[in-house]
C-alpha cells in the first residue's frame, strides 16, 4: 500500500519516515494508481533510493571522482546517471536493481522496455557502485570501439522468399513473442501486488 501526500502530490511506502509529516493523505494499492493520478515518487523511500542510502558516502565520492551527473528522478522513480559519452537510468523493482542505457539508435523493439527511449543492459550487479563501475568501463570500451547502427531490412535488400529473409522474419516473430510474454507477466505481477 502507498500513501499519497495530496498537497505535494508525492506518494510514499507505508514504512516511509516522511509519512508522519503528511497533513492530507490518500491511499493507493498499486504504484501504477499513484502514477496515473500524477503523483511522484518520494526521494527517500523509492525502491532505488534504498540502494543509495545503503552506501551513500561511497557513491557520492565515486560520482565526484568520475565527474558523473547523478540525481533522483521523481517522475519515474529512477536515478539518472550521465557521463560525457552516455545516459543511463538505475531502476529498482521488487528490491532488484536494473540498469538501462539510453538508445543511441532507434530499434524495432524499444516498446519492450519499462523506460521509454532506454533499453535494459543484461548485466546484474548488487549495488549502485558496481553499476557505476560498469558504466565507466562501458564508456571506455565505447570510446575505443564506436557503435555502428544495425542494418535494417531496407539496407540489406534481402529477397522476400530467400532463406535469409525467412530466417530473419522467424527471429523477429520470436522476439515479438518474448516481448508479449514479458508484458503479460509484468501485468500479472502488477495485478497481484
Amino acid at each position: 500500500m502507498y500513501i499519497g501526500d495530496i498537497e505535494k502530490k508525492i506518494f510514499h511506502t507505508s514504512q516511509c519516515e516522511k509519512v508522519k509529516e503528511i497533513n492530507h493523505q490518500t491511499f493507493f494499492f498499486l504504484e501504477a494508481e499513484a502514477l496515473k493520478e500524477h503523483y511522484h515518487y518520494c526521494s527517500y523511500c523509492a525502491a532505488v533510493m534504498a540502494y543509495y542510502h545503503q552506501d551513500r558516502q561511497n557513491i557520492d565520492n565515486f560520482v565526484n571522482d568520475y565527474h558523473l551527473s547523478f540525481h533522483f528522478n521523481n517522475q519515474d522513480g529512477t536515478i539518472d546517471v550521465m557521463t560525457r559519452y552516455s545516459r543511463w537510468k538505475l531502476y529498482a523493482s521488487d528490491r532488484k536493481l536494473s540498469l538501462y542505457h539510453h538508445n543511441e539508435f532507434a530499434t524495432d523493439f524499444d516498446e519492450a522496455t519499462k523506460i521509454k527511449d532506454y533499453h535494459r543492459q543484461h548485466v546484474h550487479k548488487e549495488s549502485i557502485i558496481a553499476y557505476l563501475q560498469y558504466i565507466i568501463s562501458h564508456d571506455a570500451f565505447r570510446k575505443n570501439n564506436p557503435y555502428e547502427p544495425p542494418q535494417t531490412m531496407k539496407d540489406r535488400h534481402l529477397t522476400k522468399n530467400s532463406k535469409k529473409y525467412r530466417k530473419e522474419q522467424r527471429h523477429i516473430r520470436k522476439i515479438k513473442g518474448k516481448i508479449t510474454a514479458r508484458k503479460v507477466n509484468e501485468l500479472l505481477r502488477d495485478l497481484h501486488k
